[in-house]
């Protein structure tokens, strides 16, 4: 698995069947909205996850692969 491959399962876990508007928000029940980096626009190599919540706090989660796991048979 790949960072990326981590990054877009935790957002659509997190965000679940809804799509956050323009603001980065909710729209159904006010809730936080988590977008990848790119999709936010950091300016990063790294992968990672935006939490937006409403009122505009926002954290920014890194994804960094601590080590890579053998082939299993």
């Amino acid at each position: 698995m790949t960072e990326r491959e981590l990054v877009e399962g935790l957002r659509a876990l997190l965000n679940g069947p809804d799509v956050c508007d323009e603001l980065g928000l909710d729209e159904l029940n006010g809730g936080p909205c988590v977008c990848t980096f790119e999709d936010a626009g950091v300016l990063t190599f790294n992968e990672g996850l935006v939490v937006r919540f409403p009122g505009g706090t926002e954290f920014q989660v890194t994804v960094v692969r601590s080590r890579a796991g053998g082939e299993t048979k």
